[in-house]
């Protein structure tokens, strides 16, 4: 079991760091890195290289933290005319690209999980409701239910 006074480096994703206190084996950390032990195998998990150091638009040297690191050069050469930096715009677009790609598998195993549901006999609509009432606090869903009732009553459903 993960030990309680582990630190978790908060270079790792949200997700990580639960998988992390989840998981059920041994998780080592020196602060800088985590190593996850799997039985025989294990895996190590650093922190991300320092954002690079690059030319700001009015000439002055800083360090951009939104960007990712790229193969192209630093410098004028990949700048284009108007202004506009090449190199930034597609670490944008591929940030993007990336998280889109993520939220489709996870729409897919969402998915996976309402039809395994099905196939053992749950009704899909009724969980679906169920995922949506518990996003709600207690107070937020005794109000809908308390309208649903009284909208039920006024057209004789009840």
């Amino acid at each position: 079991m993960p030990d309680d006074d582990l630190e978790i480096p908060a270079f790792l994703d949200r997700r990580v760091q639960r998988a992390i206190k989840d998981f059920r084996g041994a998780v080592t950390s020196d602060g800088g890195s985590a190593t996850i032990i799997f039985g025989d195998k294990s895996v190590t998990i650093s922190p991300p290289p320092p954002p690079s150091t690059v030319p700001a638009a009015d000439g002055a040297v800083g360090t951009d933290h939104n960007q990712l690191p790229l193969a192209e050069p630093q410098g004028p050469s990949r700048n284009r005319p108007g202004g506009m930096n090449v190199g930034r715009l597609k670490g944008f677009i591929e940030r993007v690209e990336k998280l889109e790609e993520e939220r489709a598998a996870v729409g897919a195993d969402i998915r996976d999980v309402y039809s395994e549901a099905k196939g053992v006999g749950y009704d899909v609509k009724t969980i679906r409701k169920l995922v949506q009432l518990r996003k709600l606090d207690a107070a937020d869903r005794a109000e809908q239910e308390s309208l649903l009732d009284t909208y039920k009553h006024a057209l004789g459903m009840s």
